[in-house]
């Protein structure tokens, strides 16, 4: 695609990148947003009732909250 580039993810060190996958969903219109992050290195999800709580994780895990990089191995079930 025009406009964008591949960048290689090969040799950075897991506490200087994370790659994820979001989805964003609402259960009815006007309802609030569930998301869902997974890692794309490990295939780990993680499940948030609300946008605050995955802001809250992404936070913790860019500041190195999780180890690992990539979140961790527990779902919630607040979703």
């Amino acid at each position: 695609m025009e406009g964008f580039r591949r960048v290689a993810a090969h040799g950075i060190n897991s506490g200087q990148y994370r790659s994820y996958l979001l989805r964003l969903w609402r259960e009815a219109p006007g309802a609030p947003w569930r998301c869902q992050v997974q890692c794309v290195g490990t295939g780990q999800e993680r499940r948030f009732a609300g946008l605050a709580e995955l802001f809250e994780f992404l936070v913790a895990d860019a500041d190195g909250g999780s180890e690992g990089g990539g979140g961790s191995s527990e779902t919630s079930d607040t979703a």
